[in-house]
């Protein structure tokens, strides 16, 4: 029998700036392909990202442009990664089913968006501020 090495903490957050909207773009890289979910014979990472308007999405990793945010420590992320792909076409959504969701419930099994949180906050500051 081989022995097959795997990482300590195999996930990772990754992100890159979405200039065109303002906000930053997160996503879930699977280092060496430890969640093995599409064809990579070559067992390259695997970046996994919700995105408008294909929804969930797995590429072979490009790393132009991305930036590891933190290593994930939970070690059923990747179950819940397995969970989550198995689960079918999701529907992005940018107030209630974006990158963040998909990323947060991966890494903690709950799903937030502090960027959303964040510009909800803005905007009740706004309205409490002009607001008759």
């Amino acid at each position: 029998m081989t022995h097959v090495r795997r990482r300590a903490f195999p996930l990772q957050i990754i992100s890159r700036p979405a200039r065109e909207k303002g906000v930053t773009h997160f996503a879930i890289l699977d280092v060496e392909d430890q969640a093995n979910l599409i064809p990579n014979p070559s067992r390259l990472s695997v970046r996994y990202e919700l995105l408008p308007p294909l929804g969930l999405q797995a590429n072979v990793h490009d790393p132009n442009g991305w930036t590891t945010v933190r290593h994930v420590d939970d070690p059923s992320s990747l179950a819940r990664l397995r969970r989550i792909w198995r689960a079918g076409p999701q529907t992005y959504d940018a107030v209630g089913n974006n990158c963040e969701h998909f990323v947060s419930n991966v890494e903690h099994g709950e799903r937030r968006s502090p960027q959303v949180g964040g510009w909800a906050l803005a905007l009740i500051g706004l309205v409490l501020l002009f607001g008759d």
